[in-house]
This record gives C-alpha cells, sequence and structure tokens, in this order.
C-alpha cells in the first residue's frame, strides 16, 4: 500500500489468528514482544507463526474488501471471550510526512514500526520517514461497520472543509490520548498503579 496525499484504507494484510490472548498481553501491554515470538510482518499464506508464550497461530492472506464500507472484510472471523486476531499490513511513503490515521469503532491496539499509537483511544497522528512501514492491528472485538483511514496530514489540512478544520482541531491537534501506562513504585512496599477506565 503506498501512501501518497490521498486517503488509503487496509484492502490486503495478513491476518493472525484469532488467538486465544497472551498472558502477558494485558489492556496495558506495548510491547508486541511480549506477543509474537518473530516478526509476524514476514507471514506467508497458511503460515504458522510462534507467539511469545508458545501458541502457534494461523496465518493467512486477506484480500476481500466489503462493498459498502470498503474496508478490508474480516466477517469471516470471530472472536471468543480473551481471543485476539491480529492484522498485519505494510505501507511505503516515499517523503517524510506527518500521517493522520482515523479510526471508527475499531476495539484493540494499532501498532506503527512496533510503536503502540492507539488502544482503544481516538485518532492521531505521527511523523513517518520515506520507506516501507509495518503496520498491525489487535482487535478485541470485531465490528461490522468499522474504519481505519491513513492520509497525509498536510494534504487534508490544505484541502480541508470547514467540517475537516473542525475535525482536526477538535479530535487530532488539541486532544492527548494516553495509550500506555506504566505502574511504578512509589514506595518500598507502595505501589501506585493508574489504570485505564
Amino acid at each position: 500500500m503506498l501512501l501518497g496525499q490521498e486517503t488509503v484504507r487496509i484492502q490486503s494484510a495478513y491476518a493472525v489468528g484469532p488467538i486465544q490472548n497472551p498472558i502477558d498481553n494485558d489492556y496495558l501491554n506495548a510491547d508486541l514482544s511480549l506477543i509474537f515470538k518473530h516478526n509476524c510482518i514476514r507471514c506467508e499464506e497458511e503460515s504458522l507463526i510462534e507467539l511469545a508464550d508458545g501458541q502457534a497461530a494461523e496465518c493467512r492472506f486477506i484480500d476481500r474488501v466489503n462493498d459498502e464500507t470498503m474496508e478490508l472484510d474480516l466477517s469471516d472471523f470471530t472472536l471468543n471471550k480473551n481471543e485476539r486476531l491480529f492484522v498485519c499490513a505494510t505501507f511505503k511513503t516515499a517523503e517524510a510526512k506527518i500521517v493522520c490515521v482515523r479510526t471508527f469503532d475499531i476495539i484493540g491496539k494499532i501498532w506503527v514500526n512496533g510503536e503502540l499509537l492507539f488502544n482503544k483511544s481516538g485518532p492521531f497522528r505521527f511523523h513517518l520517514e520515506p520507506g516501507e512501514h509495518s503496520l498491525i492491528i489487535e482487535y478485541f472485538e470485531l465490528r461490522i461497520n468499522y474504519s481505519l483511514r491513513i492520509s497525509d496530514y498536510a494534504f487534508d489540512l490544505a484541502n480541508a472543509t470547514d467540517l475537516m478544520d473542525d475535525y482536526f482541531a477538535n479530535w487530532v491537534d488539541q486532544r492527548a490520548h494516553i495509550v500506555s501506562e506504566n505502574a511504578y513504585v512509589v514506595g518500598q512496599d507502595k505501589y501506585a498503579i493508574y489504570p485505564w477506565s
């Protein structure tokens, strides 16, 4: 997938799972090495991916698109209690740019180049250097009408309508999302834990 100026959606990727959620992958986990033993992006269709906890997960290539939403069709997958589905894709950019990701109804996490940028939060933006980049989405739940749109932030701003100006101002520019929090020692025998609510 090549990211130019126009908004793009993921229309082909590798799906890993569904899998039983690894015990170390709790709600606050931001480390992919606690999930995957090796890099899951290099998987081949119908192969098995080894997870950090010793499980083996099916990995298959998917490229069917939902005609109504124009998003990758995940209707072949069902998640039971405490199961996860990972969707792994790559995208390229020819130049350095700030990228905006707009999400709707995605219940899970999103990593770009191994960095957790979304944890059931909201739209976000980040800087990309030229080259190929990995995108991993972890689904806690699957929704039919989800949406994930990736766009060139400068292009969006230059061509924004009044409605888009308000969207960027209220949901991207002036908001901060905490996607990962840590527990830390306050005293010798006291711990302060600030969980997500």
